[in-house]
């Protein structure tokens, strides 16, 4: 049952939609990978600088799709089965006060589940190219697009609210 099935527009189930698209996708691209690399000679990490360090199955390169995955699962069922409006987020009442409020709070939700599902297809790509060099740019860029996203979206939750500075 989806509790904010008022908030949820147009926009929401797209960008969940296409997070969605790209978690099928990233298992696609491990499973197509597992079946052309060699049994026991595919890198599995990568240290620091970019280099194999640990040699294993290709299977163990289906990890990173499948856990993403399950984090995308988990976020889908907090955004359906959640009333946002009963979450704890400092100043509730300024934050949730209205529709509009709550069907943003709902769209960061799912901007972050697509966002998630990106880095997933991105990871998986370079893992299964058995290219290290760019794991930790790749993933520093990753991570600072979350931020960006959650720093945006609550800037301008704010801003509407009249609680800057």
């Amino acid at each position: 049952m989806n509790r904010n099935k008022k908030y949820y527009n147009g926009v929401s189930v797209l960008l969940e939609g296409l997070a969605w698209f790209c978690a099928l996708l990233a298992l696609i691209i491990a499973l197509r990978a597992i079946q052309t690399l060699p049994a026991e000679e595919t890198a599995i990490h990568y240290s620091v600088t970019g280099i194999a360090d640990e040699f294993g199955s290709p299977s163990r390169l289906l990890t990173v799709p499948v856990l993403c995955a399950l984090f995308l699962l988990l976020s889908s069922v907090l955004v359906h089965a959640m009333d946002i409006g009963s979450w704890w987020l400092p100043r509730r009442d300024v934050m949730l006060a209205n529709d509009a409020q709550r069907t943003r709070t709902l769209r960061m939700c799912t901007a972050l589940q697509l966002e998630l599902g990106v880095a997933d297809v991105i990871l998986t790509v370079l893992f299964c190219r058995q290219s290290g060099a760019m794991l930790l740019p790749v993933g520093f860029l990753l991570l600072l697009a979350v931020a960006l996203t959650i720093f945006l979206y609550t800037a301008a939750a704010l801003r509407r609210s009249g609680a800057h500075a």
